[in-house]
């Protein structure tokens, strides 16, 4: 539902952010991985069944505005393991009295993982798989053919990266055939 609304306040919107601080108590969404019996809230909700999820707590240790150019507000938050961005964006929407949803969401710290300014992983690294080397036709690599176990340097059952220069591919030996896992990863 789209409606228009007057401007806020720029303070006005730190205001209702600032309210948020602390302990909360709200009800996760409907779409949520919380569990009904055993099973997912969003499971339940996609196959049309009601969804009743009891409230939860958690805790705001900061927020703050970034940025406000309206309908549109930027905050950062930092909160409790387990705590729906979603559900914080609907409740300042409520602090302001109107109805609002998350357009966007960007998680920057994830337990001992950090966003540092994008930089990017070195896939090579971080996949922890062993290198292999394909001696056949490269193009076979680029298009996505089939590979023929005797081109590969190892052909032991496993998981592998090959290095093509501009992409890296990722297959899997399983019972002397090749099997593509990932085609063309950049790096």
């Amino acid at each position: 539902n789209v409606s228009i609304i007057p401007p806020f306040a720029k303070e006005e919107v730190a205001r209702a952010l600032d309210t948020l601080q602390g302990e909360i108590t709200y009800t996760p969404p409907k779409f949520s991985a919380k569990k009904i019996n055993g099973k997912r809230a969003y499971d339940l909700a996609r196959e049309g069944k009601e969804v009743e999820l009891k409230q939860v707590s958690a805790i705001v240790y900061d927020i703050k505005l970034l940025h406000y150019i309206h309908p549109f507000v930027t905050f950062e938050a930092t909160v409790s393991e387990g705590t729906y961005i979603r559900s914080l964006g609907e409740m300042v929407a409520k602090k302001l009295q109107t109805h609002g949803c998350l357009s966007m969401l960007e998680r920057i710290r994830e337990g001992r993982f950090v966003y540092e300014d994008e930089k990017p992983l070195d896939i090579r690294k971080s996949l922890a798989l062993k290198e292999n080397f394909y001696r056949g036709d490269k193009q076979n690599l680029q298009y996505g053919r089939k590979l023929a176990l005797e081109d590969l340097q190892y052909q032991e059952d496993g998981y592998y990266f090959i290095d093509n220069g501009d992409f890296l591919t990722i297959i899997m030996i399983k019972e002397k055939k090749v099997h593509y896992e990932l085609g063309r990863v950049a790096c």
